[in-house]
Order: C-alpha cells, then structure tokens, then sequence
C-alpha cells in the first residue's frame, strides 16, 4: 500500500490498481500513466505518497535524472501543496512542482497563493484517430503523399503486423531496431541510454496491461515498430515510435497503421505525450494535426 506523507514508497509493479484509482479520474496524462511510470523509472528512485487523499509523486527528469516533486488529485489540494513545500523547504530546499495537470490546476481555491507557470515542453499532444488512420484533406496532404510514396515503392516488399511485446523474439527485434535508429540519427549512447532502459521496463509491464504494438517488416527485419497503451474505450497512449529514415514515407506509414489498429479496438483519441523542448520533435508532432493538448504547469510558493 502507498503510505501516507510523509512517509514514502519506491514505485513496484503491485502499485498499479493503487495508483489507478487516482488516474482514472482525470483525462490520460502521460506522466501518471502507470505503464509510463514505471517504464521511466530507469533509476528506481521514483517515489509515492498519499496526502489528503492526494497522489505525490517523486519523478526523475526524463532526460537528466534530475529530481522533482507532482500531485495528481482535488482533495484539499492548497493545504497539500503548501505541506509538501514545507517538507520540501526542510529537507532539500526545492520547492517548485513540475507536471502538473491542468486538471487539477483548476481545482485551487480563487485566492491560492502559488505561482503557476505553463509548463508548454510539458504537454501531451492529443491526435484523433481517425483523422489519422484517414490522412484526409488539404490538412494531411503533406503526410498522405509521403505514405503513398512509401507504399507504391516498397507495397510488395513490407507486411504490417500487431507486434506482440511479450515475446523475446519481438522484444529483441525492437531493440535492433532501435539501435539501428540510433545509429541513423547519430545519437551515442548517453543520449539514448535512458529510453533505450525505459523500453526494457515497458517489456515487463506488458503482459500487466493492455498493449498494443504495431510492426512495419521487410523480410525478417523490424524497420518500424510503435508500442500503444489502450486506456479506456476511448484513449491510447504512444509509449515508444521508432522506425528507419532510410525507407522514405515509413514514419507516415506506420502512424497510419497505428491509427487503423487502435481504431479497431474503437479508441478515438491518442496521446503522443510532450515534445521535452525538442523543437524537431515539436515540429513532427505538430505536423499531425492534434486536435487538443494535455497542459500541465508548475507550482511554486508566492516570494
């Protein structure tokens, strides 16, 4: 059980139907997701508390392992952010939240006495999926000449196929194809290190829930995967896209397949979580059209 504050926990898989009961009650944020939790948690120093019948979470930075404070719920939620900080204040002088969901923003009484900052890098871009898995319009003309082109140049030579995670067969396949990107990309180890240990830990959690892997294959080579977390009946979450730039079209392609499998299984809207500040990939995802953004901001003490 996830003690109360403030008393604390590391994260552990059995913690997934607690911290769910607190999720479930907001629009699917990326960072709380139990899959994207615990598959971040490459240095096992992510931490829960209960507070006024408030989730807190210890996170560490995604890319720099830097670490910082959030709180996800609307009970009481001004005495509990000013408790944290007051613990905060003791123990390490930090005293900024970062994270956190807009929904809960709202639930601050009128005459709070915090700063809030958006927190734009932060954001989780919200897609439809059928304007996805349909690339109509003048909206998608860019996206759907690049998939044509990928389809009238290589149609006979790739099969699109669910991608079960489970398996060592697939799980090793990723992780060839994820090296490979690396390797188009110029990226040395350091900088992939930690996505490269997060994909590891999503392989432990995916038999605990409801994934859904899409694989592009020429051959016996995986040249493109995504992995998807089916919510609800109504969102799906990108956990992980990777795919070879080499094949012209193929990233298009793929987003498009993804579409078309998620809408089987009747999801609507997919979250491709934030962009981190990383102006390509803010472009790549504005370049799909998302119909909404998840904001989040910071919290921190009037001076």
């Amino acid at each position: 059980m996830i003690p109360h504050f403030p008393e604390s926990k590391r994260l552990e898989l059995t913690d997934k139907s607690e911290v769910e009961q607190f999720t479930q009650e907001y629009p699917p944020y990326s960072d709380f997701n139990f899959v994207s939790l615990w598959s971040w948690d490459v240095d096992q120093k992510t931490k829960l508390s209960l507070l006024n019948d408030n989730l807190l979470i210890k996170f560490s930075d995604y890319c720099d392992g830097s670490e910082f404070w959030s709180v996800i719920g609307k009970n009481e939620l001004d005495a509990t952010i000013l408790r944290l900080f007051d613990y905060l204040r003791q123990t390490n002088g930090l005293t900024k939240l970062r994270l956190v969901p807009e929904s809960v923003i709202k639930t601050l009484s009128a005459n709070h006495k915090f700063q809030i900052q958006a927190d734009c890098n932060n954001d989780d871009y919200v897609m439809s999926i059928q304007d996805l898995s349909q690339m109509k319009g003048t909206r998608f003309l860019s996206k759907r000449n690049h998939v044509n082109k990928f389809v009238r140049t290589y149609t006979d030579k790739v099969k699109v196929k669910p991608l079960d995670v489970t398996t060592n067969y697939n799980q090793g396949k990723i992780l060839e194809t994820f090296k490979k990107w690396t390797q188009i990309k110029n990226r040395d180890k350091n900088e992939t290190q930690r996505e490269l240990m997060a994909i590891k830990r999503l392989f432990i959690v995916a038999s605990k829930t409801k994934i859904n892997g899409v694989g592009v294959w020429m051959d016996d080579n995986l040249i493109g995967f995504s992995i998807e977390e089916i919510i609800d009946s109504e969102w799906a979450i990108m956990h992980f896209e990777k795919a070879d730039t080499g094949f012209s079209g193929l990233y298009e392609f793929l987003n498009l397949q993804s579409a078309v499998y998620l809408q089987a299984e009747g999801c609507k809207f997919l979250n491709l979580e934030q962009d981190l500040g990383d102006e390509g990939l803010r472009r790549a995802k504005l370049s799909y059209r998302p119909v909404k953004m998840l904001k989040k901001f910071t919290i921190a003490p009037l001076t």
